[in-house]
């Protein structure tokens, strides 16, 4: 029997991988994310400010967005492994880049949550240093708190800074 020669995919599994090298996953805190009322403060400025600190407003480092990244480097290597396989697979299957470009971006919109979530979690956790005695009398005391005085959790008081963390998979900018 006569070997039969397929189709020459190169140019398809070529462009696949270079779509997918050409997208990013981002992660953080979008500058619409809110305002919040007491401070005028963006959540992408608060995020910020927790992130790395302001020492002339007496405001420690509490890092969450890398330290969460850090700490799943293993499971997002994993997930975009297995996602650029399944890529390449739907490629060879279909004959054509765009069903494997979109494998490959069903695996970073699942590392994007994977991401959101654990940055989320760091901040769930609790991070060091502690609230000051301040800002713990302050949520103590507040009007709108009398009742309950909320979380003494460092970053956790209404929750808006920790549902502010989301994520996009766009385009690599140069």
């Amino acid at each position: 029997m006569p070997v039969k020669r397929g189709k020459d995919l190169t140019y398809e599994l070529e462009r696949t991988l270079r779509d997918l090298a050409s997208m990013e996953v981002v992660v953080g805190i979008p500058a619409e994310a809110g305002t919040h009322a007491d401070s005028g403060l963006t959540n992408a400025a608060l995020g910020y400010i927790h992130e790395f600190g302001a020492p002339e407003a007496n405001i420690p480092a509490r890092p969450f967005l890398f330290p969460g990244i850090e700490r799943i480097q293993d499971k997002i290597a994993d997930k975009l492994a297995k996602g650029g396989a399944r890529a390449v697979e739907a490629t060879v299957a279909s004959g054509n880049r765009t069903t494997g470009k979109a494998e490959g971006q069903k695996a970073l919109q699942r590392v994007g949550i994977l991401a959101q979530n654990s940055v989320r979690g760091v901040i769930t956790d609790g991070i060091a240093p502690p609230l000051s005695a301040r800002t713990v009398y302050d949520r103590l005391h507040r009007k709108k708190n009398r009742r309950s005085p909320g979380p003494m959790t460092p970053l956790v008081d209404t929750g808006k800074l920790r549902e502010a963390i989301t994520y996009i998979v766009r385009p690599k900018e140069d």
